[in-house]
């Protein structure tokens, strides 16, 4: 087995937030549990969209920014 590696940029609310390097694997739970330990959210209810578009995530929030 070959372990695969992805590239992505998180952006909130338009703006980059993190580039992440990981898994290709269960990269919605890895965005909200990054946004839940940074502080950017305290519930999954302040997450209005997120959505992946090739290498990129894009997260609007209803949340103050960080």
């Amino acid at each position: 087995l070959v372990a695969q590696e992805f590239h992505f940029d998180l952006f909130v609310n338009s703006k980059l937030a993190f580039k992440f390097m990981c898994s290709p694997s269960q990269l919605k739970e890895l965005v909200i549990g990054f946004l839940f330990s940074e502080g950017f959210i305290r519930d999954s209810q302040e997450i209005l969209e997120l959505c992946f578009k090739k290498d990129q995530c894009f997260v609007g929030l209803t949340s103050k920014e960080k």
